[in-house]
């Protein structure tokens, strides 16, 4: 709707513009998608703690919170991939528009880099192709470390590309930061192991730990 109004107004006020409207509206849904990432990006990261408030605010265990972390995940790289594609397609309908000028840009045709955003979709692509079931239950060495090194690289380009895009990222990696802080202070505690059992079956060893009173109950215990 508001598209449509804007090339209205445009039409009433006989403004001409260098391309048909079919093909300025694909830079129209590009940027759609980019402002829909900001959602996206803050509740892909919230429940990434592993000890946060949302844990004891929503009473949702951790492994409920990381399936809603993987599903918002897949939506926000369709998301990423969809704000990355319709750039592409305009470029490529643009008559004024050299494509490769344009997919290596760094602030000399627009006012951000867009090389680094493509930078950064193709390492949420690297984490996307290694979060796949089969990759994590045969390889989960290769999963672990795409995902660590995926996610830092993916933040990084990201703040190159748009430096206002910390305003998605900030809260869950607030949180993370913290959660961090919290298992490293009592990762010092130290626990006592007290009993082991094997199950009938032999494929699984129960252990069962002894922790300080109060360990993942009271962060601000501290």
């Amino acid at each position: 709707l508001f598209i449509d109004t804007k090339y209205k107004a445009w039409e009433d006020m006989n403004m001409r513009t260098h391309a048909p409207k079919s093909v300025l509206v694909l830079e129209d849904i590009s940027v759609a998608f980019a402002w829909i990432l900001y959602i996206d990006v803050v509740l892909m990261f919230m429940p990434i703690s592993h000890n946060s408030f949302l844990n004891r605010m929503l009473g949702i265990p951790y492994a409920a919170l990381i399936r809603f972390h993987r599903w918002v995940s897949h939506f926000a790289l369709w998301t990423i991939a969809g704000h990355g594609l319709f750039y592409y397609f305009y470029w490529i309908a643009d008559p004024t528009i050299n494509f490769w000028a344009a997919f290596f840009d760094w602030r000399n045709m627009y006012h951000l880099p867009s090389f680094a955003g493509t930078i950064a979709f193709a390492f949420g692509i690297l984490i996307w192709l290694t979060s796949f079931e089969w990759v994590r239950r045969n390889y989960f060495n290769v999963f672990y470390r795409c995902h660590i090194l995926g996610f830092t690289l993916f933040t990084i380009f990201s703040f190159v590309h748009y430096w206002w895009s910390w305003f998605g990222f900030f809260p869950g990696l607030f949180l993370y930061a913290a959660d961090l802080v919290v298992r490293s202070y009592y990762s010092h505690k130290g626990a006592y192991i007290t009993a082991l059992q094997l199950s009938s079956d032999g494929t699984t060893l129960y252990t069962e730990i002894s922790l300080p009173a109060r360990t993942f109950k009271d962060p601000l215990a501290l």
